[in-house]
């Protein structure tokens, strides 16, 4: 036989409220060098009325950003090197799920990294 959830006399509801930013510096200090700098951010808090106790709860609440550098030398006719850094952070702010006895909980998730890039492009 499948789950069947108990009848509840009401309704779920769910409500989230997302904000995100962006902002990005570009800078020339000399002709053949471009510097830039940046940041994107996205910020979501929710909330939900959960009728059934082994709902999974959904990303309601998180917290993305990503700050980057970038740098481009023009090294000649079509010629440039780009050098780029860029960080990801991703933090669930919920609370983990332990509705299911004898499971092992459902937990926030929470990730960083950072990447570099080094390209060489040329432009005919």
């Amino acid at each position: 036989m499948g789950y069947a959830p108990a009848a509840v006399p009401g309704l779920g509801s769910c409500s989230s409220r997302q904000h995100f930013v962006h902002a990005d510096v570009i800078w020339k200090p000399i002709k053949r060098v471009t510097v830039g700098i940046g940041y994107a951010g996205t910020f979501v808090g929710g909330n939900t009325l959960a009728i059934d106790p082994l709902q999974v709860p959904g990303t309601l609440a998180l917290n993305y950003q990503k700050p980057y550098a970038r740098a481009i030398v023009d090294l000649g006719r079509g010629f440039s090197y780009r050098m780029t850094w860029n960080y990801y952070g991703y933090d669930g702010e919920g609370q983990a799920s332990n509705a299911i006895p004898g499971l092992a909980p459902i937990v926030t998730r929470d990730f960083n990294g950072s990447t570099v890039e080094f390209a060489l492009r040329y432009a005919f």
